[in-house]
């Protein structure tokens, strides 16, 4: 079992959060890391893929994002055929470990956490956190989505999963697995659970918005923040439902 992530120069910030929080559940041992170029990380286990990204973060909507999203598939594609995968972005603060909850529900085909919301219908699957079990089914999956995923360059991975779904897939407990909608906007109407294993912070644009939402939110892992990580959860969910806001192309928090 494989905990893996991607990251290129302008995300290390979340890579270092994401470190702490797997030490802290004490997951090291299943976390791999492929890289779009040698850094300098204090983490042994990476593979780099070298790829020319800038050292900026990208904002969803660029011609880089849609580059650096769509290229951390060939990360998987190393592994894929090896052992069950949890693919993770580094934009995510993980509660609980999530290896019990998937070995009890793996039923040898891929899960997604399912990324709807006000402009994404029921059932929409979340590229950025998705289970991957060593199967020939999920193998077929993989071979199927690549293809398709270089004939159609101009779109962003999440878009082409959505439009060649599996045969045959499961979708992860959205109580336990939740999308930065349900987490942010939507928890006054569907309070978050207290048994949440993750959260994937997406549904902003800008990657310092989105940081700054998870650091006020108390999702941020440092090393001042690590100390009271035992009842992280629960502080955040104590806060009131983040209100999104627009003026001119800024989002404002």
């Amino acid at each position: 079992m494989l905990i893996l992530t991607y990251i290129t120069p302008g995300y290390v910030h979340w890579f270092h959060h994401l470190y702490l929080n797997i030490q802290l559940l004490n997951l090291v041992p299943y976390f791999h890391v492929c890289a779009s170029s040698p850094m300098k990380l204090g983490f042994k286990n990476v593979t780099v893929i070298e790829s020319k990204f800038s050292k900026k973060a990208q904002t969803f909507g660029s011609n880089e994002y849609g580059k650096i999203v769509n290229r951390k598939h060939d990360c998987i594609l190393k592994f894929y055929k090896q052992t069950d995968i949890l693919f993770l972005d580094t934009d995510v603060t993980v509660f609980r470990s999530p290896l019990q909850y998937l070995q009890r529900h793996n039923t040898g085909v891929p899960m997604f956490l399912e990324d709807s919301g006000p402009f994404r219908k029921k059932g929409t699957l979340n590229s950025g956190c998705m289970f991957l079990p060593r199967t020939d089914h999920s193998v077929k999956f993989m071979d199927t989505f690549v293809v398709h995923l270089k004939h159609t360059k101009s779109l962003y991975d999440q878009d082409v999963l959505n439009m060649y779904k599996p045969q045959r897939y499961g979708l992860l407990d959205k109580n336990l697995f939740t999308n930065g909608f349900r987490f942010y906007e939507n928890r006054h109407k569907h309070p978050v659970s207290r048994n949440l294993i993750l959260v994937h912070h997406n549904w902003i644009s800008g990657d310092s918005n989105k940081w700054n939402r998870a650091k006020n939110f108390d999702c941020i892992l440092n090393e001042s923040t690590k100390k009271s990580f035992s009842n992280m959860l629960w502080r955040s969910s104590q806060k009131s439902h983040w209100v999104f806001k627009k003026k001119g192309n800024q989002v404002l928090t």
